[in-house]
């Protein structure tokens, strides 16, 4: 499987003129915010190990920046993710995929019978329940966790 052809199509997408206005780096949490306000986050990865790509990303167009998401030295990579993710957080992309704020994630989605796919750790903490979740032909939650209690 090539990698690199998730994080392209992330790339692909990035469309805004904004410019890196600053990289906030924490014990988990990496913050990227741009020059238009947007702002994303990213798991904070320690490791400079290899040579960064940039020397900084602040100052650098959104989309140039983000492709540091691709460099092996992994706080880079990290401030990389954070750049796409502040990208994507804006309410053009929020719409053209039919989100929406709830208070339920999973507002007005049937899940019966279902195999579906969670993202992250936090489920529980979106309105999913265990009932719910019994609904569901089968469900999968992926995460960087090692392991992980539910419920």
């Amino acid at each position: 499987m090539d990698y690199k052809a998730y994080y392209t199509l992330l790339l692909d997408s990035i469309k805004t003129e904004a410019t890196v206005a600053r990289i906030v780096r924490g014990i988990s949490w990496t913050a990227a915010v741009l020059s238009d306000g947007q702002a994303g986050v990213a798991m904070h990865t320690e490791g400079e190990s290899f040579p960064r790509l940039y020397d900084t990303l602040l100052g650098l167009p959104a989309r140039e920046a983000a492709r540091a998401v691709l460099s092996w030295n992994m706080e880079e990579a990290s401030e990389g993710m954070a750049v796409i993710n502040a990208c994507c957080n804006r309410a053009e992309n929020a719409e053209r995929l039919g989100c929406y704020e709830s208070a339920s994630a999973l507002e007005g989605i049937d899940l019966r019978g279902k195999t579906v796919g969670f993202v992250g750790h936090l489920i529980r903490h979106s309105g999913i329940t265990e009932e719910l979740l019994a609904q569901t032909k089968a469900y999968y939650v992926i995460t960087c966790c090692r392991s992980a209690t539910w419920w």
